[in-house]
Formats: structure tokens, sequence, C-alpha cells
């Protein structure tokens, strides 16, 4: 009797789950978006429900996603990458929405819902340039932030601390070269000037980039910035970017970079990103000053060294000419 079980278990194994208890594409897809969000960003799990809503506006008026197969699998990918093309995004954009879908692809192979890798064809785009900010022009900004702190009066001092956190947030990209999430969501707790070390952490549902936490060291400049601004903060501030009543002045990314974005308009700086620009000087300017590579990966916190020599390929023309004058 023994076996005949396990003849029949082989044979069941052999010829695969009966049709209908294979689930369906969007009910697998609402599954992994489950699993993600105790490891991916909330940024992360928000494009995901996009990419799902594009997916299911893919399909047939009226009709459902289909069962989980490879055939159906391939099918979706192709009528994907058709409808995003009608939707007048940016090549790179809807290249963020093909990753998408082949990262749940990766899933559903790896927790043996298909039986081999199904790959989703993105489209060529031209690599994005990573363009830093001119000393000239970070000095530009510290002046107007300063500016507007000093010269707030009637209705705009109610904004004087913002423009507190614009300083402050200045000063960490520029010298730490901090990512615009992980200013948001950097905590007093997490600066210790006894070791001189910024960390970067987990906070709630946002997770850190690349999912590793980390420090980053404080530079003379910086320590002395930060040292005087913890001894004038109030008792019950949490954030180091706090309204000044224990809540963060600025709940996401966005709000953060389009408040910056005032200053660069005013100013006339365009096509830099606010914050980014100013993590692209600070490692353009240690590379230029001799820090290894493997020490500027380690500060820029990249997984791969390619990825940092991507920041070391943004020298302005007179930095080309000197170097083309050593010949001289």
């Amino acid at each position: 009797m023994a076996n005949v079980h396990q003849l029949l278990k082989d044979l069941m194994e052999e010829i695969g789950p009966r049709e209908q208890d294979v689930p369906t594409i969007g009910k697998l897809y609402k599954k992994w978006m489950n699993e993600a969000q105790r490891f991916r960003s909330m940024k992360s799990i928000n494009a995901y429900k996009i990419t799902l809503t594009y997916i299911k506006a893919s399909k047939p008026k009226g009709q459902q996603l289909k069962k989980c197969n490879i055939s159906n699998l391939q099918n979706l990918s192709l009528s994907f990458k058709d409808y995003l093309d009608t939707r007048n995004l940016s090549p790179s954009s809807i290249n963020s929405y093909l990753i998408n879908l082949q990262t749940f692809y990766n899933w559903l192979k790896k927790h043996g819902h298909i039986s081999e890798r199904v790959g989703v064809q993105k489209i060529k785009v031209s690599e994005k340039s990573i363009k830093p900010f001119s000393e000239d022009q970070m000095q530009m900004i510290k002046d107007r932030i300063l500016w507007r702190m000093e010269n707030a009066v009637g209705q705009q001092k109610a904004f004087k601390v913002f423009y507190k956190c614009h300083l402050r947030a200045y000063y960490v990209a520029r010298y730490a070269g901090l990512r615009c999430g992980e200013l948001v969501n950097l905590r007093l707790s997490d600066i210790d000037l006894d070791t001189r070390e910024i960390w970067v952490r987990d906070v709630g549902d946002s997770i850190v980039k690349g999912a590793r936490e980390e420090s980053v060291p404080m530079s003379d400049t910086l320590y002395k910035f930060i040292k005087k601004d913890l001894e004038d903060r109030k008792a019950y501030e949490v954030w180091f970017l706090d309204t000044g009543f224990g809540y963060r002045a600025y709940s996401r990314s966005m709000n953060l970079s389009n408040a910056m974005k005032v200053h660069l308009d005013a100013l006339g700086i365009s096509g830099i990103k606010p914050l980014h620009g100013f993590r692209a000087a600070f490692c353009r300017n240690l590379g230029i000053s001799g820090a290894p590579l493997p020490i500027l990966k380690d500060l820029m916190r990249h997984k791969d060294l390619q990825t940092t020599l991507r920041y070391m390929d943004i020298h302005s023309p007179k930095d080309k000419l000197r170097a083309v004058n050593l010949l001289n």
C-alpha cells in the first residue's frame, strides 16, 4: 500500500497541479507585495501598487488576470510593455515598471510557482548623467537659506523652523552624502557625537536602501555644525529635521526635495536634483581629493563599485582642463 501511495504522489508531481488549483497572477502579485512590505521601503511598495494598477489596465476591459503559468506570464510581459508605451512615460520610467514585473517573476520562480525563470525584456535607455552642485552653487544655496532664516518677518517667522531644517539638510547632504529619504528619517538618537558617527537605520516601514544599516563619519566641519545644533534642541525633539515638537518636519522625501528646490529656483539653478546634487558633489570632491575608491564606495554606501565609478565621471570642464595641463 505504501508503494501505491508513493507511486500516486510521484505521478501527481509529474502531472503538476490541476488547473483549478493554480492561483491567478493577480492573487500571487498581492501575496508578493505583502511579503515585500517586511523588507522593502514604502516608496518601493507604492511603486509595486502602481505597477499592479498598470498590469490590470493592460488587459482587455472586463478580462481578469489569468492563471499563473509560463505562457500567461510571457504574454503578460508583452501586453504590459505595449500598454506602458501608450502612457507617454519616459524610457527610464517604463523600465522601472518592467523591472518591478521582473522582480515579481523572480519571486514566483524562487517560491516554486513556476518551473523556470521568465524574463521581461527592458528597453534601451541612455544612462542618466549625475550632476553635482559646484562649490559656488552650494555656497549660494547656503547663503540664501541663512538669509531666509535671518529675514523671516511677520507670518514668515512661522517658517523659520523649516529654513533651519533646510540648513541641517544642507550640511548633512553636503558633508556626509546622505540621501533625501535618509535625511527625512534621521533621528537624533542615530547621531553619536562621541564616535562622530551618523547611523543610517530602518525607521518603521522605511527600510534603508540596500537593506543595510551603516554609519557615516562626521568631518570636522559637520561635527562642529551638528554639535552646535544639538545644543539648541528642545528636550522632546526626536528627528534631525524636527518641527520643534517631536514631529518630522517633512513626512516624505518629495516634500523635502520640493522645499529645497524653491531655493534652487530662486537662484536660477536648474537641471540638478535638489538633494542628490549635494551627494554627487560629496563623492566628486572626495575623489578629486584623492580618496581611495574602496573607501569612497563605503562612504557612499554602494553595493557595487561600478555605481561609485559613475559618480567619478562628473568632473567639470575646468577639472578636465587642469588635468590635461599636467602634461605641460
